[in-house]
């Protein structure tokens, strides 16, 4: 998903005593009234008030295990060599020191990209490009038991034939997954793609499959079309009337653009099944307060 300009970090301060009070009601959604709270690209991407570059494994801990979310979204992206890498651009340099297309490059020469710290986070970290393998071998088993969003990112680069990078996505993907199958049922794997979704599926038999369609009307036909376990909107475009389609048609859904306190009551006040988001903190304290969700 897209960052967020950096002017709306100045929203972000909240007093954890200050509630939010509603009229309790149950939560209408396909997660059995439960909305998952889901880190965006681990703790949101690097600012004056978070250090660590997105999808950077100091990230995903503090998400996982210092913030105690359900789980997080990540970036996926493929290299050279088909190793899984997470890194959210389509070019390298526009995140970390390095230069060029992560299709284009060896997964050595990618996991040795360092992040540019550009908010004095480097006094506090060191961060590289992550490999998709240490994430999973840390958290498949782990008692936590995250939950993952998997968004796939195809190749930006000029000349790349699409339909032979599906399949071979897919296959790195059911490679990367194999060892833990007690991780599949966890695993949401999203694209704004859907034959990258059915090669998915054929290479993943159960995978649960996702479309981030900016257009809900096109991205709910799709879904229904080819069964397809929901759908991603943007939290700004959303509406309350689309989530219930979405989920009367048996499909769920994911929100993201959440980070203030009016973007979070919203995307709460909409009943999806999944928030991804900056502000986990603000998101859990108001989940808490209104349903006494943990």
């Amino acid at each position: 998903m897209k960052p967020l300009p950096l002017v709306a970090l100045l929203g972000l301060t909240v007093s954890i005593g200050a509630c939010e009070r509603v009229k309790p009601r149950p939560v209408e959604n396909l997660s059995g009234g439960r909305i998952y709270v889901m880190g965006h690209a681990g703790a949101g991407f690097e600012s004056a008030l978070n250090p660590f570059p997105p999808n950077a494994i100091t990230s995903i801990r503090k998400t996982l295990e210092g913030f105690n979310a359900h789980g997080t979204e990540m970036d996926v992206q493929l290299t050279q060599d088909s190793a899984l890498v997470l890194y959210h651009d389509g070019t390298l340099e526009s995140l970390t020191e390095c230069r060029g297309y992560i299709y284009s490059l060896p997964a050595a020469a990618v996991t040795g990209c360092r992040y540019r710290t550009d908010f004095n986070s480097h006094i506090l970290q060191e961060e590289r490009v992550q490999r998709l393998a240490n994430v999973l071998a840390r958290y498949a088993g782990s008692p936590l038991a995250p939950r993952f969003d998997f968004d796939l990112k195809l190749p930006e680069e000029p000349g790349v034939d699409l339909r032979f990078v599906y399949p071979k996505f897919a296959r790195r993907l059911a490679t990367a997954v194999a060892p833990y199958p007690e991780l599949l049922p966890r695993v949401n794997f999203m694209s704004t793609n859907v034959s990258q979704l059915l090669a998915i599926r054929q290479a993943i038999p159960g995978a649960r499959v996702v479309l981030d369609d900016a257009d809900f009307e096109q991205g709910l036909a799709a879904a229904n079309t080819h069964n397809l376990t929901g759908i991603v909107l943007s939290n700004d475009n959303a509406t309350a009337d689309q989530v219930r389609r979405a989920h009367a048609a048996g499909r769920e859904v994911t929100l993201y653009k959440v980070r203030l306190r009016p973007e979070i009551i919203s995307a709460v006040d909409k009943d999806p099944d999944a928030i991804q988001s900056d502000n986990i903190l603000l998101l859990q304290q108001i989940l808490a307060a209104r349903y006494g969700q943990d």
